[in-house]
């Protein structure tokens, strides 16, 4: 599962206050993922928040638009606002911690595609995990 058990304990502490904030913001469990679990030297950190797909569609719009990257500038305000939420929170702990953050939150709809990879819960809020 992830390369160095100490740097993954070192940095789940590290970024568990962080992740809890993120938790009790969107009312979902935040983990851990990609290549962090699994090599050395990771280019980045990913981070991400899986919430349902109501509650990401009430935040940022249709989930079919995003799913086929159109989460560009000038595309909705839904859009605006994804890409907004995501770079100043991915920024805000980027810069306490001198890492290479990659949040996101995604709708079930898109992390079930990525169910069979490696993740691990960060957050410390009693929020039961989401079934996808």
């Amino acid at each position: 599962m992830f390369h160095n058990e100490a740097a993954f304990v070192e940095l789940s502490d590290r970024l568990g206050n962080w992740a809890t904030q993120m938790a009790a913001r969107f009312g979902s469990p935040v983990y851990l993922t990609g290549s962090c679990m699994m090599i050395a030297e990771p280019r980045d950190v990913d981070i991400r928040c899986i919430i349902e797909d109501d509650a990401f569609i009430r935040r940022y719009g249709d989930i079919n638009d995003w799913c086929k990257g159109c989460w560009l500038p000038n595309k909705h305000d839904g859009s605006l606002r994804y890409a907004a939420d995501m770079y100043a929170l991915s920024k805000e702990i980027a810069e306490v911690h001198c890492l290479n953050i990659d949040f996101a939150v995604q709708p079930i709809q898109i992390a079930r595609q990525f169910k069979d990879r490696p993740k691990h819960r960060i957050d410390k809020l009693n929020i039961a995990e989401l079934k996808y």
